[in-house]
């Protein structure tokens, strides 16, 4: 169909068509149909009838007209898009009836409209149609290709004028459709004038309220225009609030997260820095502070892993990887000897490592040096002793004795008004096996661990039951040292302090304390040193001396602590070291006398 066929008013008046189904008229051809929109000339019959719902009605002819009620019946029934399409057939059919009509030389004229029911035929007459003749229609005859080429038009413009019905239903369908979304966008819009209207009003109500100020607040009319929304430009307060505030809740979480951040990256630091600092103070001894000395065995063939569990298991060290590390990066790794050394809580791992790598005290060191200390020597001896063996000078030694901190409880329960040295009484005798590269302080501290290890726990207890401290067991073993000859005689030395001190009369009279004030060793003293005023002279001051003075062996010590029981109130030495012990003075001057004669006087 062209494009002209396809262009209908709005109104549903159909154009006169031009085109191949409506040709001129020729001799002998039937007139062009006309309607009230095409009247007919003046004195015609062949005006097209229209149906109850204002289409064209197919005229009836005599042999197809029907009984007047059916056919009022049938006209009342409307066309639908298949039935308008059925005698058409298919689409193959309608393009042969198309070229057959093009090519038809005379056909009947095409009636304008048609009833929607495909296969019928309609005919003009020229009789009024009161006049016709009805009869009752015969039965359509099938459809064939012949049937098809002889009506062609009849055929197509009876397709064409159902589509031209269903054109013009749809149009008025789209129509109120249209007409439809139109109503509803002007509700819309009025709904949202309304709003603004509702809200311009609020908001002119709240800006009467509000406290006008100058310079602070705005007016009424500022208001007003900073809540409405204009073109999508402006925003109202309120929005402007809401954006304010989410800006600064996204800044206060911003913030928060920058402080949390930054408090974990510092807490991390610091658990770093103190590793560190743990890990350096481990490696090079910077506070530590405990000289306490320990005896370490290495087995033959132990690893620097091993070596460094040992020194851990004995808290020489608290980190074993950076001991192992430090052994690696320093070349050190390998190089212990086995055997037993002693090694303090305070030594750096370059000193321990120094220490294993030069073996164990051996005589058969040239470095080494062999030392008996006797009991009963004082400080100022052994300190000659070691300088006499080349392992350090007396200067040295008597600093180290008085001054330096070895971290041992008991010598920071020693008076410091003590006369003499500090560590008197304290350096344990011994045999030792010393190095002359070990130092002073090596050295020293060597004995006091010896010290230590030899004064037990079961010592200390006794000392709380006859309620002695430390100090004053370790000056009553000295001063049994000094008199006792054999360590037989030491239980019953002891004894004999131990009545004088508990009794009304608490002067020990011991000749090893005024020989320790007069400074040398007496065999017998005189009167006159007995008048000497001093604290150590035992027989001007009661009870014990202010310390010791000398290093007592441990049975001198035991024996201060377990004295026999006697009733014993004197002794006196004979020449052969032995003691005569007496309860009464006058007994006392007996054995005086048998003793004097020991002696050649």
């Amino acid at each position: 169909m062209s494009d002209q066929n396809k262009e209908y008013p709005r109104d549903g008046t159909p154009r006169r068509p031009r085109n191949e189904y409506y040709p001129k008229a020729q001799t002998g051809s039937v007139k062009r149909p006309r309607n009230e929109y095409y009247p007919a000339p003046t004195g015609t019959t062949n005006i097209r009838p229209r149906n109850e719902s204002g289409m064209p009605q197919r005229p009836k002819t005599a042999s197809s007209a029907a009984p007047a009620k059916k056919s009022a019946q049938s006209t009342k029934k409307k066309a639908s898009w298949t039935d308008a399409f059925k005698g058409a057939g298919s689409k193959k059919s309608q393009k042969a009836e198309t070229k057959a009509a093009r090519t038809a030389q005379s056909a009947p004229a095409r009636s304008y409209g048609t009833s929607g029911y495909a296969g019928q035929k309609s005919t003009v007459s020229s009789a009024p149609a009161g006049a016709q003749k009805q009869k009752k229609p015969a039965p359509a005859p099938k459809r064939t290709a012949s049937a098809a080429r002889t009506t062609p038009r009849n055929a197509a413009s009876s397709s064409i004028d159902s589509y031209l019905d269903t054109y013009n239903k749809t149009s008025d369908w789209l129509d109120e459709k249209k007409e439809s979304q139109r109503r509803k966008k002007e509700e819309a819009k009025a709904q949202k004038e309304a709003k603004k209207a509702r809200k311009a009003e609020r908001a002119k109500r709240e800006a009467s309220r509000a406290p006008s100020k100058e310079g602070t607040k705005k007016g009424a009319g500022a208001a007003i225009g900073s809540l409405v929304h204009r073109g999508g430009e402006k925003k109202t307060s309120r929005a402007a609030g809401a954006d304010t505030k989410t800006r600064r809740k996204t800044g206060a979480r911003l913030v928060k997260a920058i402080v949390l951040r930054s408090l974990v990256y510092l807490i991390i630091a610091g658990i770093i820095s103190a590793f560190i600092i743990s890990v350096a103070n481990d490696a090079f001894a910077l506070t530590k502070t405990d000289t306490t000395e320990v005896e370490v065995n290495i087995p033959d063939g132990a690893s620097t892993k091993s070596i460094a569990k040992i020194l851990h298991k004995n808290k020489l060290i608290k980190y074993e990887f950076a001991y192992v590390l430090y052994a690696k990066m320093t070349k050190e790794d390998g190089t212990a000897k086995f055997g037993d050394f002693i090694l303090s809580h305070d030594m750096t791992y370059d000193n321990i490592m120094t220490t294993l790598k030069r073996g164990p005290f051996s005589e058969t060191n040239p470095n080494d040096v062999r030392i008996l200390i006797p009991e009963g020597y004082e400080c100022s001896q052994i300190i000659d002793l070691l300088v006499n063996n080349g392992l350090g000078s007396r200067e040295v030694f008597e600093d180290v004795i008085n001054n330096h901190d070895f971290g041992y409880n008991f010598i920071d329960r020693i008076p410091a008004d003590r006369q003499g040295y500090r560590l008197e009484g304290y350096l344990f005798p011994d045999t030792y096996i010393f190095s002359k590269t070990e130092g002073e302080v090596s050295i020293i501290r060597r004995m006091l661990l010896n010290f230590d290890r030899k004064i037990t726990v079961d010592l200390y207890d006794r000392m709380n039951e006859i309620g002695y401290s430390l100090d004053d067991t370790i000056t009553l073993a000295s001063m049994i040292e000094r008199e006792a000859g054999s360590v037989s005689d030491m239980p019953l030395i002891s004894s004999v302090f131990h009545n004088r001190l508990n009794s009304d009369y608490r002067y020990l009279e011991s000749d090893a304390t005024l020989q320790f004030v007069l400074g040398e060793r007496k065999d017998l003293v005189t009167y006159e040193d007995t008048e000497l005023d001093n604290p150590y002279n035992t027989y001007q001051y009661a009870g014990l001396p202010p310390g010791p003075i000398a290093s007592p062996g441990l049975a001198a010590i035991k024996a201060a602590l377990y004295p026999e029981q006697t009733d014993y109130f004197y002794f006196v030495a004979r020449s052969d070291g032995t003691s005569m012990f007496a309860t009464t003075y006058e007994e006392h001057q007996r054995n005086v006398t048998v003793a004097s004669r020991t002696w050649g006087n």
